[in-house]
C-alpha cells in the first residue's frame, strides 16, 4: 500500500512519522506527491474537528471575543499569492503548515466562558486555557522572525502564527508561538513552547484538550491555585467525535 492507503487504514502517526523522517532531506517527486495526498487528508480531518468544536462551543454559550474571525475560509489567493510570496523570500514552507493555511484558514476561539476561558474579564481569576487560534494569512507577512538553531551559530526563519496563552486571556504575555520554516519539508517544528514539537503533534494535542491546550498545565500542576471547577464534563463533550489524524 502507498502512504495514503496506509493512512486511511488508521496508521496515522506511523505514516506521518515516516514522512517526517524522509522530509529531513530532498524528496523525489513521487514521494512528495504521496505526502501531499496524506497531508490533504490530514487537514480535512483537522478542519472537521475545528468545525465540530465551533458548533459545540456555540451550544455551550461560549462568548467569542473576535466575532469576525471565529472560523472563516482562507482567502481565495492564499495558495496563489500569500504562500508563494513567503516561499519566494524564505524558502519552501513545511507541507503541513502550508496546507493548513491553504485549506483551513482563520480560526480564533479566544473568548469567555465560566469554565473554559476568560478574556479581559476582571470579575474572576483568569483561566489560561490557551484557546485555539491562528493569525489570518495576510497578517503573517509581518510575523517572520530570525530564529537561532540549536548549534547557536546558524540561523533560519520562523513565522509567529499565534500569541501565547497570556495574550489569549487578554493580558500581557510572553513570546508568540512560531513555526520553523527550514529543517523539514514535511512538518515544521513549533517553537515558543516548553519543548519544540512538530506542527501536527501540536495540532493533535490541541484537539486532545478540546481546543483548549492550556488545561494540560492545570493537570500537570502549573496552575494549581484556580478557584473554579475543572471543566471535565465540558472537555469530554468537546472531544467526543473528533477525528484522529
Amino acid at each position: 500500500m502507498n502512504y495514503l492507503e496506509r493512512y486511511l487504514t488508521g496508521e496515522y502517526k506511523a505514516v506521518w512519522d515516516e514522512l517526517i523522517e524522509l522530509g529531513q532531506s530532498e524528496l523525489s517527486p513521487k514521494i512528495y506527491h504521496e505526502a501531499e495526498a496524506v497531508a490533504h487528508e490530514l487537514m480535512y480531518r483537522v478542519r472537521f474537528n475545528i468545525d465540530n468544536l465551533h458548533k459545540k462551543l456555540i451550544k455551550l454559550n461560549y462568548k467569542f471575543a473576535e466575532s469576525e474571525y471565529i472560523y472563516i475560509e482562507p482567502p481565495a489567493d492564499t495558495a496563489t499569492v500569500y504562500i508563494p510570496h513567503l516561499e519566494k523570500v524564505f524558502g519552501r514552507m513545511p507541507l503541513s503548515f502550508r496546507l493548513f493555511y491553504e485549506l483551513i484558514g482563520i480560526v480564533c476561539f479566544v473568548g469567555d466562558h465560566p469554565l473554559l476561558a476568560t478574556y479581559n474579564n476582571q470579575k474572576r481569576n483568569d483561566i489560561y486555557s490557551d484557546p485555539l487560534f491562528w493569525m489570518p494569512t495576510e497578517f503573517i507577512y509581518d510575523q517572520v522572525l530570525t530564529y537561532a538553531v540549536s548549534d547557536g551559530q546558524s540561523y533560519d526563519y520562523a513565522i509567529a502564527f499565534c500569541p501565547d496563552y497570556y495574550h489569549k486571556a487578554g493580558v500581557s504575555g510572553g513570546d508568540s508561538i512560531s513555526i520553523r520554516l527550514q529543517g523539514n519539508l514535511i512538518d515544521g517544528q513549533v517553537i515558543g513552547l516548553p519543548q519544540p514539537v512538530y506542527f501536527v503533534d501540536y495540532l493533535r494535542n490541541i484537539f486532545f484538550w478540546g481546543g483548549f491546550m492550556g488545561f494540560e498545565n492545570y493537570v500537570n500542576g502549573l496552575w494549581s491555585d484556580n478557584k473554579w471547577k475543572f471543566p471535565l464534563i465540558e472537555l469530554s463533550y468537546l472531544t467526543e467525535g473528533l477525528k484522529p489524524f
